[in-house]
């Protein structure tokens, strides 16, 4: 822990690391304890039989789903590419004093951020072909539903940032002789990136879980796939499931392993401040 993070916090004493450590043991022991009559329920109706899980020892499964999987990170990474650039450009529009930039700015975000992801996607999928004007595919129905939703969510990620910084910063670069832009773009928006990596990684982590609304277009994602396996083999819904839930767990963990590495990344850069000062 940095020298910052000392001064902020105070270290906690022996009683309170005692008290941490028993309240620890005591939620670990309640979670295991859950754990065992999830498993036992589980053994009593037979779902631990051998032609339950059969399915899954063969690799066929493995690659349909894994197609499934490949589809998901598809359309997360289409989406990601899409709506981060925009949504930079509609941050700078929001924080405009130019009333013709932030108005529609604020009223994209605030619209979209309201809008419930699913029906977004749904309203899409139906009015997309009524219209007769042009035919989506599942893929392009999700990704531009998502875009518009993730365009504003994480605009308002980068608004955060910009606004956090001191004000200190474009004095200091408007005292060199920059203008507006070339502060913001030079000075203020790398800075507010770097310190919302953190959020941004977290928001992707949401996003590729938001996929999982491509069930319902049909688009072959994971769930769907999933949901395809079930209706062959109806006897295997719950294992289904349950390995669909663990993919996704796995994808979800990697991700969160990637943003602790960059924050630790981050804590290691940050210059400490030496004894004595």
């Amino acid at each position: 822990m940095s020298k910052e993070k000392d001064f902020l916090f105070d270290d906690i004493g022996p009683i309170a690391q005692r008290r941490v450590w028993i309240g620890s043991a005591i939620a670990t022991l309640i979670i295991l304890w859950v754990m065992w009559i999830v498993i036992q329920r589980f053994a009593d109706n037979g779902q631990f039989e051998l032609r339950r899980w059969e399915l899954f020892a063969h690799p066929g499964t493995w690659k349909f789903l894994a197609g499934g999987l490949a589809n998901t990170l598809k359309a997360a990474a289409i989406t990601a590419c899409i709506s981060f650039p925009l949504s930079i450009f509609m941050a700078l529009a929001r924080l405009s004093k130019n009333p013709i930039l932030s108005k529609p700015a604020v009223a994209f975000v605030e619209f979209f951020r309201s809008m419930p992801l699913v029906i977004l996607i749904l309203f899409i999928a139906v009015s997309a072909p009524t219209t007769g004007i042009f035919k989506l595919s599942g893929l392009w129905v999700l990704v531009i539903g998502m875009s518009m939703y993730y365009i504003a969510v994480f605009s308002e990620v980068v608004r955060a940032g910009i606004i956090s910084l001191p004000s200190g910063q474009r004095e200091a670069a408007m005292a060199l002789g920059m203008n507006y832009r070339q502060s913001m773009r030079l000075i203020e928006l790398p800075q507010a990136l770097y310190a919302m990596t953190p959020a941004i990684m977290s928001q992707l982590l949401f996003l590729v879980q938001d996929t999982s609304i491509g069930y319902i277009i049909p688009y072959e994602e994971l769930l769907r796939r999933g949901k395809n396996i079930e209706s062959y083999q109806p006897i295997s819904i719950l294992q289904t499931y349950l390995v669909v839930t663990l993919v996704y767990a796995i994808v979800s963990l990697s991700l969160l392993w990637l943003t602790n590495r960059i924050e630790r990344s981050r804590e290691l850069a940050t210059p400490r401040i030496p004894k004595g000062a």
